[in-house]
């Protein structure tokens, strides 16, 4: 009896780890909606529509023809919902929960561009509430030059989506990253439109009404809060932007 304890034991602990891994790696996989947002409740994520849900566990990458599970979720939500699906040439796409106070939302953020040069590189975002009802959206653009066509510009568009807001408040960063000893500077502009206006912003170092190339590397594109059911651009100021034709 004594000398079969400790095998017995042993076995307890390798079926225990055993299960210990298995958890883990169960565990894996798209975080819960309501994961990482202090104040929300087990209770209050039950009211999320379905198709919103999926959306959160759910991504797409170079999908120009709309296959991929995303993007039959978002389409058949916003047939749903009653608002316009994601235009031709959006390629990639991924949802992600945020919060203003204890109000839960999720933002849908989208890329494409126009596949003709020149034309534009987008990153779009939607605001939905857990209904999945859309209550805002708004979209950052520049030259696709920037990004597909010259060997000595082949630099990176994207929306980082951070887990903790910034001392700003920026939740959403939508970025340019040039290439290696590049600079967002030139003869380029980037734009931005939000509540039915588009406003744009020169990079041109020589202008005056430019933005500072040291400033756009540090707090990008355009920073963006969710605030009230609405997106708020935190920067560049709006007010400041060139008449965009």
């Amino acid at each position: 009896m004594s000398r079969s304890l400790p095998a017995l034991l042993g076995a307890l602990l390798l079926a225990g780890g055993v299960v210990f891994v298995w958890q883990l790696w169960a565990g894996k996989g798209p975080a819960s909606p309501g994961e990482g947002l202090p104040g929300l409740r087990r209770a209050e994520e039950q009211h999320m529509d379905p198709k919103v849900r999926e959306l959160l566990k759910e991504s797409a990458r170079g999908d120009e023809g709309h296959k991929s599970a995303f993007f039959a979720t978002l389409s058949a939500l916003a047939e749903t919902k009653g608002w316009d699906a994601p235009g031709q040439f959006t390629e990639e796409g991924r949802a992600v929960a945020a919060q203003d106070g204890r109000t839960g939302y999720v933002v849908v953020i989208l890329g494409g561009w126009e596949h003709f040069i020149p034309g534009t590189d987008w990153q779009h975002l939607l605001l939905l509430d857990w209904d999945g009802r859309l209550l805002d959206r708004l979209s950052c653009g520049i030259n696709c030059r920037l990004t597909r066509m010259f060997v000595n510009h082949k630099g990176v568009f994207l929306t980082d989506a951070l887990g903790v807001p910034e001392k700003d408040g920026a939740q959403f960063i939508i970025r340019y990253v040039p290439e290696k000893g590049g600079a967002i500077a030139g003869n380029w502009e980037h734009d931005i439109t939000h509540g039915g206006e588009t406003y744009r912003f020169h990079w041109g170092q020589d202008r005056p009404d430019a933005l500072r190339s040291a400033e756009l590397a540090r707090q990008g594109l355009c920073r963006v809060a969710v605030r009230e059911g609405k997106f708020a651009v935190l920067y560049p100021p709006l007010g400041n932007a060139a008449a965009a034709r």
